[in-house]
């Protein structure tokens, strides 16, 4: 039989010959792939698939309703990252949002806080601005001194 080119890896291989068509290799991370773009296909194309992939999750849910609870009360550690996690990624779709709409601020829940963009230093924010809490957000610059005349910290209010 003639040799392929794996869709994952791109190395060569003999397909089985129960199955000529095989678009991948038998590793297991090109398998692994290969199912998993297979159901994303299959979820993004087939309604009935889709609802009956939710209905299950529902169902879990309804049949083990402590589990989360139970989760995060035997591994603390876990439920603290996640925790730490979600605030940040709450915190990046604020900014975003903001970034999306800078010309409808409102002033009167910004007062006593700034936005600053870039990766700055807090406690200089801090110091510069006054503020009591500050999102850096600035543009950042190399471990060595940033280029004379460029803005380290710009305050969006």
């Amino acid at each position: 039989m003639d040799q392929r080119c794996c869709r994952f890896c791109h190395r060569q291989f003999e397909p089985s010959r129960f199955h000529p068509e095989q678009p991948a290799c038998s590793d297991p991370p090109c398998q692994q792939q290969r199912r998993t773009q297979s159901r994303n296909l299959k979820l993004a194309v087939d309604t009935e698939y889709r609802q009956i992939c939710r209905d299950s999750a529902r169902k879990w849910r309804a049949n083990n309703p402590g589990y989360w609870k139970r989760y995060r009360d035997a591994k603390p550690d876990s439920a603290q990252r996640n925790r730490t996690r979600q605030r940040q990624r709450d915190l990046r779709q604020r900014v975003a949002a903001l970034a999306n709409n800078n010309s409808a601020l409102d002033l009167k829940s910004s007062v006593g806080s700034s936005l600053v963009v870039g990766s700055c230093r807090r406690r200089s924010c801090q110091q510069q601005l006054g503020c009591g809490a500050s999102l850096c957000l600035a543009k950042p610059y190399p471990k060595t001194a940033p280029p004379r005349g460029i803005l380290q910290t710009t305050s969006l209010w």
